[in-house]
């Protein structure tokens, strides 16, 4: 028991402006909201209580700001950031469906300030090297070329401690929670009086919260993909290709071109007959699969490829050669998702090509074809031998993610 001399304004209410914040973690290279990495867990219930506590009808915002570490490409992880934040709107939406125009979702950048942070903070790494990574943090320098100057300074020892050490933090949905408490007059009281101020506050029960994944349990695991080369379809060269992946970074491809016609005078006119079979490896560099929740075969791509075929190329007067041929030699490309279960490829394969070929030439009325003996012979040397812009329809199942 105390006694208080308790005086104000009757009837009146003042408040203050106040914030609470909370950081929410994200695994590398990826935007999924996982509740059980680092201690999401216990954040996501402290919001919830804080949330609870101060009322939906005194909190004023909700800013979120999502950003990515700096490791890894920049472009890569700008969207990185834009999907992390796409995430945090839709976790907000799913459970918190009263804050409406309260809440403010934001794409940041790669956290280069949390990585300053973390140098400053350091106490294993020499002052010397830390004043030299500062000063590449400060500087004007693109993000890419500021990434190369860190890992050249020790042939990247000290980036690779950082990453280690620090970068899981760096992966952030920062959250801003801004409200209102309010205060309440009382009114004016002359005489002294005994306030029993020994006060209880009951803790309130911790609440389950349900989290984003109303979609996110689930992502499209491609088994199989189906793909023809536009190109070669456009000049009736039909042909077909089976690719399976290999987890998320490899996959083998299979191909097939099987234009075989002949027309004109007796069949001796013009002829277009290829049987090729050709197979590939590919590695995968930067999956974009995030937005349609796809695991393999998209983005950036090198591999590794050989073939063989057998021809026979004529029109009228002109080409008229049969032959073997085979080459063998590296791929590039790139994988656009167009859907979710589509992709469009873009590819180019550069290697060595040997082939054994046969001139011929047709009778006066095409009435027949004779072999020029005189125009025989091989031919090899390293080549570009394939341009691709591929329809990829990729076989997909659902696969539950494991928690």
């Amino acid at each position: 028991m105390i006694v208080a001399l308790i005086s104000a304004m009757p009837g009146k209410t003042f408040g203050k402006f106040c914030t609470l914040d909370f950081n929410l973690d994200f695994k590398v290279n990826n935007s999924t909201f996982f509740r059980n990495y680092l201690d999401n867990d216990s954040v996501v219930r402290s919001l919830n209580d804080s949330i609870l506590k101060i009322g939906i009808e005194n909190i004023d915002s909700v800013v979120v700001v999502s950003y990515s570490s700096p490791e890894g490409g920049y472009a890569n992880n700008v969207l990185l950031s834009e999907r992390r934040a796409k995430s945090m709107r839709n976790f907000f939406n799913q459970n918190y469906p009263d804050f409406k125009d309260k809440l403010i979702v934001r794409q940041g950048d790669e956290s280069w300030f949390l990585f300053k942070d973390a140098v400053l903070s350091d106490t294993v790494v020499s002052d010397q090297i830390k004043m030299s990574i500062l000063e590449i943090i400060d500087s004007s320098d693109k993000p890419d070329l500021k990434k190369r100057k860190i890992k050249n300074l020790d042939r990247s020892k000290t980036w690779n401690y950082f990453v280690n050490t620090y970068f899981a933090r760096l992966r952030v949905s920062a959250i801003c929670l801004s409200y209102n408490e309010f205060y309440y007059a009382i009114p004016i009281i002359e005489d002294k009086i005994a306030l029993n101020l020994e006060t209880s506050f009951d803790t309130l029960p911790p609440v389950q919260v349900p989290f984003y994944l109303e979609d996110q349990r689930k992502e499209l695991r491609t088994f199989v993909a189906v793909k023809t080369n536009l190109l070669y379809d456009a000049v009736t060269a039909l042909n077909v290709a089976l690719e399976i992946p290999i987890g998320k970074r490899f996959s083998v491809v299979a191909d097939y071109l099987f234009p075989w016609w002949n027309g004109g005078v007796n069949g001796n006119e013009w002829a277009f007959q290829i049987s090729s079979l050709g197979f590939e490896t590919k590695l995968w560099f930067l999956p974009t699969h995030d937005e349609y929740k796809r695991t393999a075969l998209t983005g950036l791509f090198a591999g590794l490829y050989c073939f063989s075929n057998m021809y026979d190329v004529q029109w009228r007067n002109n080409g008229c050669y049969q032959g073997e041929l085979w080459s063998a030699g590296v791929a590039f490309g790139y994988a656009w998702p167009i859907g979710a279960h589509f992709n469009l490829e873009a590819q180019v394969n550069v290697g060595y090509v040997k082939t054994d070929y046969k001139h011929y030439y047709p009778g006066t009325e095409f009435e027949a074809l004779y072999v020029d003996r005189s125009r025989t012979g091989k031919v090899s040397g390293i080549l570009p031998t394939k341009a691709a812009l591929s329809l990829v329809w990729n076989i997909n199942r659902k696969k539950t993610l494991v928690y």
